[in-house]
């Protein structure tokens, strides 16, 4: 239904609001409803599922999540949703964060939700959204770490600003956290400053993902700025990590080299094994789900690191000397490729 105009949803949202109070018994009557959500339809989810739970008089003391989509949100939405997580605090184990203000602090119900999670006593994973807010989010970040439960073993933050001023936020208040697991960074602006943070923040990660479609999310420029900024990653993805994905897939005529450049020497820092490296320009999609592929791919087991979105493949080759593209990895040759 997500393909469907708004006009024609809103039409299907009315026709269903007579039906309101039949799912709103239902709710009352399944009081061990563990998962409630709309997979692939965040309208649908937010308009109709949240507003018959919230009319709901149904305690549901073993509610664990009741969103299935991430993307969608609107202020709207955030309300109801923080409503939402406030009322079933005691049983979630997902919970997102989604403050609306360039200042942060200044969110109240950001806030609300934010200083109470320590009541969130069976939570597991945590996510941050930070589209509605330019500002820095590392502060916010350390702040929720150390106020969450030692059950809490993942991390994401999406649409993000991580820059990270030491001087504003000196080393002696990073507080490890040996929890987590799992850090999961989805198009957000991660510069090379802030990798020694994560690092000891994050201090017993295993999993790293690193997932970006948004422009220049290394915060770099330089060819200096995009050796600094592989040489951090390279060293976050250090033991005890043992699996990790990288995936930049903004292509950039006058820095791509750079890229290719810092990834081959992460795994040659890493992992210096052979390792697999594909370069794909023939098929622009992957034929089982229909989602772009990788131009360039990199891995050896459980580490991963993928280049260029296949939607580029013509700039790529109007615009790679491939003749460079050998020199970057023919050092590493035979050990490495």
């Amino acid at each position: 239904m997500d393909t469907l105009p708004t006009e024609i949803l809103e039409e299907i949202f009315d026709r269903l609001s007579g039906t309101l109070e039949d799912l709103v018994a239902i709710f009352e009557l399944c009081p061990n409803i563990e998962t409630i959500g709309c997979s692939g339809n965040a309208t649908f989810e937010r308009k109709f599922l949240w507003k018959s739970i919230l009319e709901s008089n149904g305690q549901h003391p073993h509610l664990k999540q009741f969103y299935e989509t991430d993307s969608g949100w609107d202020a709207n939405g955030i309300n109801e949703y923080n409503q939402l997580s406030l009322r079933f605090k005691n049983s979630l184990t997902r919970l997102i964060l989604i403050p609306q203000s360039d200042e942060a602090s200044r969110d109240i119900d950001y806030c609300s939700l934010k200083n109470e999670i320590q009541k969130f006593e069976s939570l597991e994973q945590l996510q941050l959204y930070g589209k509605y807010t330019a500002a820095s989010l590392i502060g916010e970040i350390d702040e929720i770490m150390n106020a969450s439960h030692q059950a809490v073993y993942s991390v994401k933050v999406e649409r993000c600003n991580l820059s990270y001023d030491r001087s504003y936020y000196p080393k002696e208040k990073e507080n490890p956290n040996n929890n987590i697991k799992s850090l999961e960074i989805i198009d957000s602006r991660l510069p090379a400053s802030t990798m020694d943070y994560l690092k000891n923040k994050f201090a017993s990660l295993e999993t790293l993902i690193f997932n970006t479609n948004a422009t220049n999310s290394c915060d770099a420029q330089t060819e200096e700025d995009y050796a600094k900024w592989w040489a951090q990653m390279a060293n976050l993805c250090q033991t005890p990590l043992l699996n990790y994905s990288i995936s930049i897939s903004e292509f950039k005529t006058q820095e791509y080299i750079h890229n290719i450049q810092g990834s081959t020497k992460l795994f040659n820092t890493i992992a210096p094994a052979p390792t697999e490296i594909t370069l794909d320009i023939t098929n622009p999609f992957d034929d089982e789900d229909d989602k772009m592929i990788p131009l360039i791919e990199m891995k050896q087991n459980l580490l991963r690191v993928h280049l260029f979105d296949s939607r580029d493949s013509d700039m790529f080759l109007k615009n790679v000397d491939f003749t460079r593209l050998y020199e970057c990895l023919q050092p590493f040759s035979p050990s490495l490729v």
